[in-house]
């Protein structure tokens, strides 16, 4: 029984390591993927973001900078080249959740998918089937985008770039021509969300905000927000016999203190078998 609960704490112990937990600390640290390294920030909601845009070249300056705009996805694609603003386009609809090219899917026919047929679930979580951001960040749910633009008081483009997330007025890329349209003048942010056959986003403009839907082939922009989901909030040990002060008895728990605590550890206690 022992045996089995150094094993089980052992491999919490690994998964922690690999996933990130000890280490990272948000506004400090940096993340990679595809050849961009990403500064992160603390959102006015407490939760940790990517500095910019998905693609982007710079942390903004100005809410229509141009180089901090990044790429245009279709909601759900992974990073497979159809997300840059000059790439080529197909008529031609994906049957699978990877098309295997890098153009930008033309839609013009309800329900202005790129895939036939639809796919639900393609960027929930971080173990989304195409999640496009680092490693173990995620796109943000519709509700967490609506409470930062809440607790940030964003009201326009302008709060937008003022907020700590540094959003831009990146504008969009047509579905049905793939030319990009209000740039500097709007931004379109998707979210992980889904209803019926369309997508939710949140957007910004010069005197208002929108948070609703839209169709799956626009090119929209893409901000990451790292996920606390990553730590399970407690481990049930299967212990069952007496064993010394090292060690749960019966059935003990295991618990962090939080994957951004500075600490960064786990506390064990002996408190009636509980490891908290």
């Amino acid at each position: 029984m022992k045996n089995i609960f150094f094993l089980s704490l052992l491999s919490l112990f690994l998964f922690l390591v690999t996933q990130n937990v000890y280490a990272f600390t948000c506004g400090t640290d940096t993340v990679s993927r595809d050849s961009i390294t990403y500064g992160t920030v603390v959102g006015a909601d407490g939760n940790c973001w990517l500095d910019r845009n998905l693609g982007a070249t710079r942390v903004a300056t100005a809410y229509d900078d141009s180089q901090s705009y990044g790429w245009y996805f279709q909601w759900g694609r992974g990073v497979d080249g159809h997300q840059l603003s000059t790439s080529g386009t197909t008529t031609a609809l994906s049957s699978s959740d990877t098309p295997g090219h890098a153009n930008f899917i033309l839609s013009t026919l309800s329900p202005f998918d790129w895939r036939n047929p639809q796919q639900n679930n393609l960027w929930q979580g971080i173990g989304g089937i195409n999640n496009p951001c680092p490693t173990g960040f995620r796109l943000p749910t519709k509700n967490e985008w609506d409470n930062l633009f809440s607790v940030a008081s964003i009201a326009n483009y302008n709060n937008a770039y003022n907020s700590s997330l540094k959003l831009t007025s990146s504008g969009y890329r047509f579905r049905g021509t793939a030319t990009v349209y209000d740039q500097g003048a709007g931004g379109y942010y998707w979210s992980s969300s889904s209803v019926s056959d369309v997508s939710q986003y949140i957007s910004f403009f010069s005197t208002y905000i929108s948070s609703t839907f839209h169709h799956r082939a626009q090119g929209f922009s893409v901000r990451c927000i790292k996920d606390n989901s990553i730590m399970p909030s407690s481990l049930t040990t299967d212990i069952s016999s007496n064993i010394d002060q090292w060690h749960a008895t019966l059935s003990g728990n295991i618990t962090a203190i939080g994957q951004d605590n500075p600490e960064r550890s786990i506390q064990l206690t002996t408190t009636q078998g509980n490891y908290t």
